[in-house]
């Protein structure tokens, strides 16, 4: 049996926690574990030999708070919150992530009553929101200006103020250098397969199959006194190899988007400025935003049709190309949205995953019933990052049963697995 070594430490065999997956959600998950119990022992395995090898690497991180379903709205205010503070957070004094500040511009097409009812809900939930006209969109963002006066020149658009992106990479350095600080109580293991989760033979008096930890490849059994599988595009593999049941219609699907270098637009004056906003756009179904320092443009779709390519095998993706169709739209959509846009100018495309909920497209994060010990974070259908500090503090206020006065939230059974179906939402990222 070998010692699987990280960080001069050895993988044990024993632990309070494990953790299935080093993304955003098991290291958020793992943190807020430590922040109400520094004593837990707690062990992050990861598959690949680095963190942010799945969905989180390939993130757009865009902080938005507008969604459907207010619960949704409070979880990404609150995931707003930490990201726009943290180093308070991480208690890291020159963190290597931080927000990029720049408005969300929403082209809705749709009725202005839709727009106006947006700007509200965002405004009644403590959010500063704008509600634009087509005047109004010129005067403020004047490198698209044509082009929106005639798509709708009577229209009304609506504006997240405060909100922007963040580098998912640094967020994922910046979190496993802050667990690192918690000597042997967190292990970080990279390389490390877990190839199922084990269970005691039968079930429990009241019906219950109790979960003992976890296999990995190459080393064997780790047990735990919880397991949670945040594995990402490889979540449900990890359930139908373990054979853990549930009923949510969850699945992997390709995800494309390119970034394409825009320096005549993508400049210090547009972000200083608010001049370049990230675009939500329905009328195209595309969504863009600036990349600023290294001057990109970032497209990709809104449209629900291309979220349904379902992937049997994440690790079969070739996450280094596009489709050549796709290619053409994204880059159609953009040059007509932003005249200034040029048509020459090195593209980077790649493909990812979102893990979508086809039944209501909201994640399920929490135990399990029918199984003891067990927790999953999975389904996320796109909307992950800017809520993995609250998923990670829903999962630990499940373990541990503290709260904390700071960058928390209040635990609610709205994505526990054991929910009905949520009700007029579609099945999309902008759900």
């Amino acid at each position: 049996m070998s010692s699987m070594k990280v960080l001069g430490k050895a993988l044990g065999t024993a632990y309070d926690v494990v953790i299935a997956g080093a993304g955003i959600m098991g290291l958020h998950t793992a943190y807020q574990l430590i922040r109400r119990d520094p004593k837990l022992s707690i062990a992050v395995l990861e598959k690949s030999s680095g963190i942010g090898s799945g969905s989180t690497g390939y993130s757009s991180a865009l902080l938005r708070c507008f969604y459907t379903k207010d619960e949704m709205m409070t979880m990404s205010m609150g995931g707003l919150n930490v990201h726009k503070n943290w180093g308070e957070y991480l208690q890291l004094e020159d963190p290597a992530a931080k927000m990029h500040k720049i408005p969300i511009l929403w082209l809705v097409n749709g009725p202005s009553q839709e727009a106006e009812a947006s700007a509200s809900r965002l405004i009644h939930a403590g959010m500063n929101a704008s509600l634009l006209s087509a005047h109004d969109v010129q005067r403020r963002f004047p490198l698209f200006v044509d082009d929106v006066m005639e798509m709708n020149p009577s229209g009304q658009y609506f504006c997240e103020e405060d909100t922007g992106y963040f580098d998912p990479a640094s967020a994922l350095i910046d979190l496993r250098e802050r667990l690192s600080r918690e000597g042997d109580h967190v292990t970080f293991v990279p390389n490390a397969k877990v190839s199922h989760i084990t269970m005691e033979e039968g079930t429990d008096g009241a019906g219950l199959r109790n979960v003992r930890g976890v296999h990995v490849d190459g080393f064997g059994e780790v047990t735990a006194g919880r397991v949670v599988n945040s594995a990402g595009p490889w979540a449900e593999m990890l359930n139908k190899s373990s054979g853990i049941e549930h009923k949510w219609n969850i699945n992997p699907v390709r995800i494309q988007a390119l970034y394409k270098n825009s320096p005549e637009i993508v400049t210090t004056r547009e972000y200083e400025e608010g001049q370049l906003p990230t675009v939500l756009d329905t009328f195209n179904n595309v969504y863009f935003r600036p990349q600023f320092g290294s001057g990109q443009l970032l497209i990709g779709t809104a449209d629900p049709e291309e979220e349904k390519e379902l992937v049997v095998d994440p690790d079969a993706t070739d996450v280094g190309s596009i489709d050549d169709d796709r290619r053409l739209r994204y880059l159609t959509a953009a040059h007509n949205r932003i005249p200034a846009l040029k048509p020459v100018g090195r593209l980077s495309a790649f493909s990812s995953w979102y893990t979508v909920n086809f039944d209501d497209a909201h994640p399920i994060v929490g135990p399990l019933d029918g199984y003891n010990n067990l927790l999953l974070a999975m389904g996320f259908s796109g909307h992950g990052f800017k809520i993995a500090p609250m998923v990670g503090s829903m999962l630990a206020q499940s373990i541990t049963s503290a709260t904390l006065p700071t960058f928390d939230n209040k635990q609610s059974n709205f994505l526990s697995p054991m929910r009905d179906v949520i009700g007029g939402v579609a099945i999309s990222v902008l759900a």
